[in-house]
């Protein structure tokens, strides 16, 4: 049920448009008025994706979990006439009578109906988490290599010489410590030392400082979330996210926990779990994250770490595209500033239907140009439009607030927009790659400087105990 409840200081004259949200125990929703209406284009939807869907068997769990709720009101309805018959019986031995003969086995009767919706709920739910949002005219049909380039940031750099990889750039600096006593799980997990744990630090506070500037609230999520929440993004189980389970035996708090690989399901979690007080619309958040992911470190360099951090934002707007994919422009924009700062040269671009997340609308990827292999790579820098689907799944509503009736009207689903401005750890390849000297030192982007205490120049620790000797 909606909460009505309202924190303004005084009355307000006018209708305040806001957020509201459920409270606790809320179920992910989903839309499936156009699968009823449409079968045919939703096929088409799921095929452009490369999705294969029993939509047919969805529809079939759905109508059959009408059919059962149905049944349940109708014995609920039974229920409230056979008591308000009840109280018009004054003989106490007939009223007994009268309980036992109907109201009762009235009673488990919908005890019975209620579980068998309960468990016809959760089929058809489990059913059509599989099916995706509806895709953008503006994504290419097909696999990544039909991805569409839209622009290019920044310049590509130049070298007179044969630039090194982030392998080695990582190994002149001590940025890595291979943890090769296995006590970490794979051979390959490493620790951030040193210029890495100090480039980790700057970006950090840089990136969230820029977003801060621009409006953003900076959030710290916990690491930990329900399982229902990784359900709501689109999927069927949280093994299909790969995710790690906290588990902590039959009946503990932590048995349906898990540790998250995206900051931007606990942010859209922080307005599923909070409607007591409305929000004004729009509402942008980032959040420093960590991510956690099963699939262990193919080789010791940090683009392949099961543990790294990332900078995340998260957007709510009202019920309409123009808003939505507005505030798209609006991430992307702060992306490519971000990166522009940076000094790092990168590229644009509008990913096809097979590259979109269940959640995605539309999806726009920034890869960052990598000289030692002369690719673009990605670095974690996305942003997706998700139109109403979350909104739906997480009940995130807009509507007009009136204070005085403590009521809402004109209930409407909100749109989010999400954005990955970067997974830290490959930026700080993609920066040690892009400002290295020939010598082997790095030129810090006069960004960071002022978080590595005004530092220009990184020097690898054997140059500088070769100046320190006699």
């Amino acid at each position: 049920m909606l909460s009505l409840v309202s924190r303004c200081v005084r009355p307000l004259v006018a209708p305040v448009r806001c957020i509201y949200t459920i409270d606790r125990g809320w179920k992910p929703r989903v839309d499936l008025t156009q699968l009823q209406d449409d079968i045919t284009s939703v096929r088409e939807n799921t095929a452009r994706r490369g999705l294969t869907v029993d939509l047919d068997r969805v529809i079939a769990e759905y109508k059959k979990y009408l059919v059962l709720r149905k049944e349940l009101e109708d014995l609920k309805q039974l229920n409230r006439d056979l008591t308000a018959e009840a109280k018009k019986i004054e003989d106490p031995a007939e009223k007994k009578a009268f309980a036992a003969n109907k109201t009762r086995p009235l009673r488990k009767k919908i005890e019975g109906a209620e579980g068998r919706v309960g468990i016809a709920d959760t089929i058809y739910r489990q059913r059509s988490s599989s099916i995706p949002n509806v895709t953008s005219p503006h994504s290419p049909v097909g696999g990544y290599d039909q991805a569409r380039l839209l622009e290019h940031i920044g310049e590509r750099p130049v070298f007179h010489f044969q630039p090194a990889g982030h392998r080695s750039l990582c190994e002149r600096h001590g940025v890595l410590k291979v943890a090769s006593n296995g006590l970490l799980g794979s051979p390959n997990t490493a620790y951030l030392r040193g210029v890495g744990a100090l480039l980790q630090v700057a970006l950090s506070n840089f990136v969230l400082q820029a977003l801060v500037a621009k409006g953003l609230e900076a959030v710290r999520p916990p690491d930990a979330l329900r399982t229902q929440v990784t359900k709501a993004f689109g999927r069927c189980s949280p093994g299909e996210y790969d995710l790690h389970s906290m588990h902590g035996g039959t009946g503990t708090a932590l048995t349906d926990l898990v540790l998250s690989d995206s900051g931007t399901k606990q942010l859209a979690a922080m307005f599923a779990c909070s409607g007591r007080y409305p929000y004004r619309l729009p509402q942008k958040s980032a959040c420093l994250t960590h991510c956690f992911r099963k699939a262990l470190p193919a080789a010791a360099d940090l683009f392949s770490q099961s543990q790294y951090s990332t900078v995340e934002m998260f957007g709510v707007v009202g019920p309409n595209l123009e808003a939505s994919q507005a505030m798209l422009s609006e991430f992307t924009q702060l992306q490519r500033g971000i990166l522009e700062s940076l000094g790092l040269h990168a590229r644009v671009l509008e990913m096809p239907t097979e590259e979109l997340f269940y959640s995605a609308y539309r999806k726009i990827n920034t890869e960052v140009w990598m000289p030692s292999c002369k690719r673009y790579c990605s670095v974690g820098t996305t942003a997706a439009n998700h139109t109403d689907f979350l909104a739906r799944r997480f009940q995130i509503y807009v509507g007009r607030f009136f204070p005085h009736r403590h009521e809402i009207s004109e209930r409407e689903f909100c749109h989010t927009v999400s954005g990955t401005v970067m997974s830290i750890p490959s930026v700080i390849c993609a920066v040690l790659e892009a400002h290295q000297s020939e010598d082997g030192s790095v030129r810090v982007p006069e960004c960071l400087r002022p978080f590595l205490g005004g530092q220009s120049v990184l020097v690898p620790p054997e140059t500088n105990a070769s100046n320190d000797s006699p």
